[in-house]
């Protein structure tokens, strides 16, 4: 039996948390045609600067952490499960707790090239709205703007 467990970002979870980010950001554009370089998130001083004004939560199991969920005002910013903690349900369970924090409509920005975490979005009701352009590390990707409205 494995014990998950979501509970508040504290300061000390930092290095933990970056790894995770480390270690499943380059999933996130594993079916862009570009070819995308890590630039970890102790580095990215961009990230680093939104994530500093997010409010944040962890996944963790056995007190290990093993994903992580930031968002800012209505906008989740981000969602990452480590890649060896895939298939359990921590992404699932990191947007419910997430959705559970926010009372009204809420945003989200997904590689249009995502469809699985597209999916998981859509099952949670999100509805794509559009689309944006933004940077990773210097190379332009395009976004699926997608939004669950709850008020």
């Amino acid at each position: 039996m494995t014990i998950l467990a979501i509970r508040p970002y504290r300061p000390a979870d930092f290095p933990a948390v970056a790894a995770v980010y480390d270690a499943a950001k380059l999933d996130e554009f594993a079916f862009e045609s570009a070819r995308f370089t890590l630039l970890p998130l102790a580095q990215d001083t961009e990230r680093l600067a939104a994530f500093a004004q997010c409010d944040v939560i962890v996944c963790t199991c056995y007190d290990a952490i093993i994903g992580f969920a930031a968002w800012c005002g209505d906008t989740l910013r981000a969602l990452f499960v480590a890649p060896t903690a895939r298939g359990r349900g921590v992404g699932r369970m990191l947007l419910e707790a997430v959705l559970a924090r926010l009372p009204g409509d809420v945003r989200v920005n997904v590689a249009a090239s995502n469809q699985v975490a597209q999916g998981l979005y859509r099952s949670a009701g999100f509805v794509a709205t559009g689309t944006v352009e933004q940077a990773y590390n210097g190379v332009p990707v395009v976004y699926t703007a997608m939004l669950v409205a709850r008020g």
